[in-house]
Order: C-alpha cells, then sequence, then structure tokens
C-alpha cells in the first residue's frame, strides 16, 4: 500500500466537527500527566492482568512485551532509523500494540537527537517526514495509535512533537478534539498547546479548531477559577497605588539607602505626568522561608485547601490551576501568548491569574524555578506582550529576577530590561543591576568574528518570537 493511501486511510478515521462533542463512557481525568519521554507509565507498567511490573530503567521490562523488541534492539538496527522504518513497513503485522508503538517511536527519537554520532551515522538517523519510507511505515503505526485509550494517544501525540513530524501532530490533534477533549483535564491540555506552541503549528487547514480549542481551553478556565481571587489576602509587599493594568503612565521605583536598609514599599506620588513608587525591601530580607512554604520548599496544596483558599468539591474542577505545579502553569502562560489567538480573551485570564502568580512566586522566596532560569524570564515576556501591566505583580518580577541575576544568559537579561523599558516600568534597581550585569557578561564573553548578512533572507510569515520588541507608547494628552 502507497503512502498516500496509508494517509488517506488515516484521515478517513478523523471527522471534523464544528462544535464539541462528548463522548460516551469518557471520564475526567487529575493528576500529572504521562511523561513526554521515556516509558509511558513513568512510575508503572500495567498488564492486562492488572498486576504492576517496575520498569525504571530497564530497557527488556520496558519494551519486552512488544514483538518487535529483539529485532529492534540488535546491534545492526538499534542505532539506525533506516533499519527501524523498513522493519515497520516489510512487517506483516496490522495489529500493532501500545508497546510496540512506543518501542519504534522512542527508538527513532533517540536516534534522531544521539549527537554522539559520526557524520554518516547522524545522515542515515536524519529522518526526512517527507520520504515515502517515512510515510508508509507512520500511517501503520497510527492506524494503530487511533485505536488506542486517550492517555496512549495523548502520550504518542508528545512522541511525534518530539519528532517535529506536524502530519502526524494534527491527525492526532483532530482525533483528540473530536472524541476525547472533554476526557481531558487542564494538565493534560497545557501539554498540548504547549506542544503546538512551541513548534508553531498553525494546522491551516483546520485553523478554525485549532481556535476552538484554544477558546474551550481559555473560557472554562477562567469560568472555574473565579475563586482564586481569595489569594489576594496572602500576598504581601503590596504596592498602592490606583493605576490600571492599562494604564500607560511611566512608574518610576527609587531605590534609597537608608539606615535600616532599603524603605518599603508602602510610599508613592501619584502625579499627573508619572508616579514615583520609592524602594522596595532589601532582597536580603527574603531569604527565609514563608508560613506558606512546607519544610522542602515547595507548595502545599493541602494547606491551601486547609486555609480555604482552595475552594473544591467532590471532585475537583478539570480546570483547576491549582493542579498545575510551577512548570505547567509556566507551559500554560507562555503557549497562550505565543500562539497569538484571541488577545482579549487570554489577557482576562492573566489579569485573573495575576494574584496566583504573585503569591506562588512569594511562596517560593522569589525562585521561581531552580533548574529552568529562563521560565520566569518567559512569563515575564507573556505578561507584558499581552499588555498587562501590573505594577505589583512587576515589582515581584524584579525580586525574582535579581535573585537568579547571576543565573541567567546574556540573552534573557537583555530582554528583561528591554521589557521593562519599553512598559515604561523604570524600576532603578533592578535596570542599574541589569545594566552592570550586561556589560560584565559582554566585557568577559569571547570576541565574536560574525558579521551582518549582506543579502537579507526573503522575508517570510512573522513568528511570535520572545525576543520581538513589546510596542508599549505613551499615550499624549490632547490639546
Amino acid at each position: 500500500m502507497c503512502w498516500k493511501k496509508g494517509y488517506e486511510e488515516v484521515f478517513s478515521r478523523v471527522r471534523v466537527y464544528t462544535k464539541f462533542h462528548k463522548p460516551v463512557g469518557c471520564r475526567s481525568v487529575s493528576g500529572s500527566a504521562t511523561s513526554s519521554r521515556g516509558c509511558m507509565e513513568p512510575r508503572i507498567c500495567r498488564s492486562e492482568d492488572s498486576r504492576l511490573d517496575n520498569c525504571k530503567g530497564n530497557n527488556r521490562r520496558r519494551y519486552g512485551k512488544s514483538f518487535f523488541y529483539d529485532e529492534v534492539s540488535d546491534p545492526r538496527n538499534a542505532e539506525n532509523n533506516m533499519n527501524i522504518l523498513h522493519i515497520i513497513r516489510k512487517s506483516n503485522i496490522e495489529k500493532f500494540t501500545v508497546y510496540d508503538c512506543a518501542l519504534f517511536l522512542n527508538y527513532l527519537i533517540k536516534n534522531k537527537k544521539n549527537k554522539e554520532f559520526n557524520g554518516e551515522l547522524k545522515n542515515v538517523n536524519r529522518i526526512k517526514v517527507s520520504s515515502s519510507l517515512y510515510r508508509e511505515a507512520i500511517s501503520k503505526i497510527l492506524k494503530n495509535i487511533l485505536t488506542y485509550k486517550p492517555r496512549y494517544v495523548f502520550f504518542f501525540f508528545n512522541k511525534f512533537s518530539d519528532l517535529r513530524d506536524f502530519n502526524s501532530l494534527e491527525i492526532l490533534f483532530l482525533h483528540m478534539y473530536n472524541n476525547h477533549l472533554h476526557y481531558f483535564s487542564l494538565y493534560y491540555l497545557t501539554e498540548i498547546i504547549y506542544n503546538i506552541a512551541i513548534l508553531n503549528c498553525s494546522f491551516k487547514k483546520n485553523e478554525a479548531i485549532l481556535k476552538n480549542f484554544l477558546d474551550y481551553l481559555t473560557r472554562n478556565t477562567i469560568k472555574e477559577n473565579k475563586n482564586i481571587k481569595m489569594f489576594e489576602k496572602k500576598i504581601t509587599n503590596k504596592v498602592h497605588t490606583q493605576l490600571k493594568s492599562d494604564s500607560q503612565k511611566p512608574i518610576y521605583i527609587r531605590s534609597f539607602h537608608g539606615r535600616g536598609g532599603y524603605t518599603t514599599l508602602n510610599h508613592y506620588a501619584l502625579l499627573d505626568g508619572y508616579t514615583s513608587l520609592e524602594g522596595y525591601k532589601a532582597l536580603d530580607r527574603f531569604g527565609g522561608h514563608t508560613k506558606e512554604t512546607t519544610s522542602n520548599g515547595k507548595n502545599s496544596t493541602q494547606k491551601l485547601r486547609n486555609k480555604g483558599l482552595i475552594e473544591e468539591s467532590n471532585e475537583q474542577s478539570k480546570f483547576s490551576v491549582a493542579s498545575l505545579s510551577n512548570v505547567m502553569m509556566y507551559k500554560l502562560i507562555y503557549s497562550l501568548a505565543k500562539v497569538n489567538h484571541n488577545k482579549d480573551l487570554v489577557r482576562e485570564l492573566f489579569i485573573l491569574l495575576v494574584p496566583y502568580i504573585r503569591y506562588m512566586i512569594q511562596n517560593k522566596n522569589y525562585v521561581y524555578s531552580k533548574d529552568r532560569n529562563d521560565m520566569i524570564v518567559k512569563i515575564i515576556w507573556a505578561f507584558a506582550y499581552l499588555h498587562v501591566r501590573d505594577i505589583n505583580l512587576f515589582v515581584d518580577f524584579s525580586l525574582c529576577i535579581q535573585m537568579n541575576l547571576l543565573e541567567l544568559k546574556l540573552e534573557y537579561v537583555k530582554i528583561v530590561k528591554k521589557i521593562y523599558e519599553n512598559l515604561l516600568i523604570f524600576d532603578e534597581l533592578l535596570l542599574d543591576r541589569l545594566e552592570d550585569r550586561i556589560n560584565h557578561m559582554e566585557k568577559n564573553a569571547p570576541e565574536q568574528f560574525s558579521y551582518p548578512r549582506k543579502k537579507q533572507f526573503k522575508k517570510k510569515k512573522k513568528k511570535i518570537e520572545i525576543t520581538d520588541e513589546i510596542k508599549f507608547k505613551l499615550k499624549r494628552k490632547k490639546n
């Protein structure tokens, strides 16, 4: 069967609707999603007889249930994607199990990303998604994936995002949208939209469905998280100003050295031309753990429930932001801004999330993520891109950046400085430290020998990037 017929058969299984249809027998899912790397079930693998097999770090246990394990793991095939694709295409077996598909895709991804291969082996493992061999092999896998349970369809959606196979991603996205949309919680939906945003998938033939999916995600998140405004009661270090988030007056935050260090952020002067917020707490004051932090430094959701900050029924809402970790919250915010759809609706969600984001930041001692310092920069960019100019929030962002300034790359330091300047938030202490850090890093950076390209590339459709300039112009008074 040629690859065209294979793809036509796969597309024939996907029905396109303009409205949401809840499939019979589907249930909501809460908790963490499956990992996009490694095993399908990060903690356990369930066999058909419901017994549990630990599979961490053991390929035999992980893939041993696959009929193709011995053939694929053979040294002649294990590091050769061409051979693996030939195995799939030439196989007389049409019904692949979940373990078969996971085995094939994991080996394809591992070989594609392996940087230790030499030039010849690297070329063999470079997957061309437009080749007939790849299309014929993948069409056999897709036909089987579309018959699996929703959680496995989601798992393989992440796998194809690692392969950067946009055609397969579109097929699986349409299948999940039409058949399993109401099965997934906010956690799963966030992972889906993050993969779409990172890969800049537009799904040109199905743009309307993608827009409906984004509206479904955003509207339900807004609807079911009205209670997070209660977090305003637990926020410290407030700046009491009368400015609205859409105000375009410049803000001047001046720092002064007093006998007791920096003055607290409770003195301000609101003038016609600008607002001056004089000083804020010294960074050393935030070294200790806050009251809402557990002994290991992580946010205790149970404590928040006991204190009434998170209202929940017997079954927690599928769209509760309390179910998201700080990493997943970053993925939700950054992807919605990067997709650039229905800005007014997304902006409404961002404004709603402000007190919750501030509480998360303060509760983590102004260190949003120890492993990924770029997350806080991308969150700042997302709020700035949608012009959510909440002064209290950007003061907390400022403290986050200063706490992690030495860990940030030069690119991100410049981005933060440009954002604050373009938003007309002139935080004296932050901007001074950013300027000093930029000068220090540029001075010690190795000399670059690259020069601007004489003949510029042809202009293509603009994609939303974090390096884009935030346009926020000051409105002049009319005479």
